[in-house]
């Protein structure tokens, strides 16, 4: 290629670059200028809004909410169209509508508790989300609005309070209405009033609480014990209730131990688990190993595992022998494994399975725990 050549081709290439930055620099100055004149459209109330309301237009009728929406304050005259809208349609117009809705709400809150008495749950869906996340409102009429929506006829909206209020941290006041949802007929009402309850600051008493979890059914309980567990608030508050053998509720504050990483706890669970009831011994079992699972990497007390070692080689009764196994697989204590395979040939079929699967377990654990550490 002659030199001329290389400079015809050089020279094509930078005026193609050039024309190639120019476009791009005029289609990104075009979208700016598109852009501006959209935000435009949200930059006030617009000044015919409750007859663009009425519109059957879609996109008019979806502009016009999101202003509203996003002018919450100027649009307080506007909730009655909105809520209207919300009531009627379907799709996307009803999500905008909605999202307008507890916007507006949230910096009008007076027509909370009216709304509520609506006949449509998608109305008051739209109460229960603006009471959330409501700016102006004080806590009498949160509680107010949060307890009717728990008893509310529809399973979406009670589920719906009792998620909100498991991220909201409930007070006391509420706790009868998240206790009463937790026997609900819908399960998703259940774990989500369960989940609330474990994770509140505010603490039931351990009668109370210990009531609930035998009333709970399960999924809920262990919904219940793993939000308890993460909230670590219950420290040795339901050790004299586990030692007391005339306590009506003594099982159930056994298994609540399980939720505290108290020394205390765990030193009650050594003698717990030496009792002579075998009730007791394989309710001690589980809350150990509930702690060793929850506890992990941190190793458990020799103390606790060579309790439960006794009890793994003294017992045949899976009640009791499947938890201990459990606790010991999660324990970090190396006697385990050979502990464990030296039970497999005096132990029933099932038994010795599960023996095989905790020593497996041990190791498997135990080289992920070396490789964290490293």
């Amino acid at each position: 290629m002659t030199l001329l050549a290389v400079i015809v081709v050089v020279d094509l290439l930078l005026t193609f670059a050039i024309a190639a930055t120019a476009f791009r620099t005029r289609r990104a100055a075009i979208r700016r200028r598109l852009h501006r004149r959209r935000s435009r459209r949200f930059e006030r109330v617009p000044p015919r809004l409750m007859e663009l309301l009425r519109s059957n237009d879609d996109d008019v009728l979806l502009e016009t909410l999101v202003a509203a929406g996003m002018h919450a304050v100027d649009a307080a005259p506007a909730l009655v169209p909105v809520v209207e809208i919300v009531r009627e349609r379907t799709g996307r117009v009803q999500f905008v509508a909605a999202w307008a809705a507890v916007r507006i709400l949230g910096e009008s809150p007076g027509g909370l508790r009216l709304l509520q008495q609506d006949a449509s749950a998608a109305v008051r869906m739209v109460v229960v989300r603006a009471a959330l996340h409501a700016g102006r409102l004080d806590s009498s009429m949160l509680t107010a609005v949060m307890a009717g929506a728990l008893r509310d006829p529809d399973a979406t909206v009670r589920s719906a309070a009792a998620a909100g209020l498991r991220d909201l941290d409930p007070e006391p006041s509420l706790y009868p209405a998240l206790v009463a949802a937790m026997e609900d007929p819908a399960e998703v009402v259940r774990l989500a009033a369960a989940d609330a309850i474990g994770r509140g600051r505010s603490r039931l008493d351990p009668s109370a609480m210990s009531t609930l979890v035998e009333r709970a059914d399960e999924p809920a309980r262990q919904v219940f014990l793993v939000a308890l567990t993460r909230s670590g608030g219950t420290g040795d508050a339901f050790v004299p209730m586990a030692q007391n053998p005339s306590s009506p509720h003594r099982l159930a504050a056994i298994r609540l131990l399980g939720a505290s990483r108290s020394r205390e706890v765990r030193a009650a669970l050594v003698h717990l688990l030496d009792e002579s009831d075998r009730t007791v011994r394989a309710e001690s079992a589980a809350a150990a190993a509930w702690i060793a699972r929850t506890a992990y990497p941190d190793p458990i007390e020799p103390a606790l595992t060579d309790r439960l070692l006794a009890l793994v080689e003294r017992h045949s009764s899976a009640a009791i022998v499947e938890p201990a196994i459990e606790a010991l697989a999660h324990s970090g204590d190396e006697r385990v494994p050979p502990a464990l395979l030296a039970r497999i040939p005096d132990s029933p079929q099932a038994i010795g399975e599960r023996l095989v699967e905790a020593a497996a377990l041990f190791g498997h654990l135990q080289r992920w725990r070396r490789a964290a550490g490293a």
